[in-house]
């Protein structure tokens, strides 16, 4: 700044001389001092923008000073904290070397002590996976054995079941057989017929109505149970229930003789009531017809 000053005085002297020198002509040089007039004039303002200047920069100066010496004073608290903290961990750091040292050892028989049951570990998960592989394995086989004997259970139950609808075929016809026969019989005995014991048919329509109610029962637990061990594919308890279906016919087969022999030996004995005798043999004989349809729905 100050040889900004030092210029502009210089220039004003000189212009001054000028001036001085420009007098003595001033017809001729009128238009310069024109000139130079307005080139101090121009220099005075330049002057006062120069120091309008000079304070604005001075004032920035003055704050950025404060400002340093405000940050310098941050700087330093900081610092100062750092320095503390870096003290604090190397405090901290020898204690951890310390205890690091101190531990070393402990921390090493850790480690080797993790290693030998990983790898003792690794061994057992080795000795797992072939286990559960040779399992998989073998109950790949059973379900295949599994298949296969189904499947020749599934054909075994079938011949089983046409060799059992074939018998209870040869058991209905045979049935019709001696119910033509019981009719036949009875027919051949009707003459004989005087007296006829109400209370005797009576039974047999009680018995044979008891019977039709149980064979209908039977079948709707029978139709049941066959769908529930179907679906379970327990076929063995199936074959041995077909058994004793076959037994049971057997033994209805049998009452029903024991009966019609009975109904005969009755007919035998009593010879009253012809008339009534054929209404109840009808009856009788409807009731055995019932019982038949039942033992056909069975089978």
């Amino acid at each position: 700044m100050e040889k900004i000053n030092d210029l502009i005085d210089e220039m004003t002297e000189r212009l001054e001389v000028m001036e001085s020198k420009l007098e003595l002509s001033s017809g001729s040089f009128s238009k310069i001092n024109n000139g130079v007039t307005s080139l101090r004039q121009s220099i005075i303002n330049f002057q006062e923008n120069t120091k309008n200047t000079t304070v604005s920069l001075s004032e920035k100066m003055m704050r950025i000073q404060e400002n340093l010496l405000t940050q310098t004073g941050v700087s330093q608290a900081t610092l100062i904290k750092l320095n503390e903290q870096v003290k604090f961990i190397d405090n901290i750091a020898d204690d951890l070397m310390v205890k690091i040292r101190l531990h070393s050892s402990a921390f090493q028989e850790n480690i080797n002590n993790i290693e030998q049951k990983t790898d003792t570990l690794t061994d057992s998960l080795k000795d797992n996976i072939n286990e559960w592989q040779n399992r998989i394995e073998t109950l790949d086989n059973d379900l295949k054995n599994y298949s296969e004997e189904t499947n020749n259970n599934l054909n075994s139950l079938q011949d089983i079941s046409e060799k059992m609808r074939s018998q209870f075929r040869e058991q209905r016809e045979d049935l019709t057989n001696k119910s033509d026969s019981l009719q036949n019989l009875s027919k051949e005995k009707i003459a004989e017929i005087k007296n006829l014991i109400p209370e005797l048919f009576n039974s047999v329509e009680e018995n044979l109505e008891e019977l039709k109610q149980v064979c209908k029962e039977e079948n709707q637990q029978l139709n049941s149970w066959l769908n529930m061990k179907i679906k379970q594919g327990e076929f063995q308890d199936i074959i041995e229930e077909i058994k004793t279906l076959q037994n049971t016919s057997e033994k209805i087969e049998s009452l029903t003789e024991e009966s019609g022999e009975k109904i005969v030996i009755s007919l035998e004995k009593n010879n009253d009531s012809l008339e009534e005798m054929n209404n109840k043999l009808s009856t009788a004989q409807q009731l055995y017809q019932s019982s038949l349809e039942i033992i056909k729905s069975i089978t």
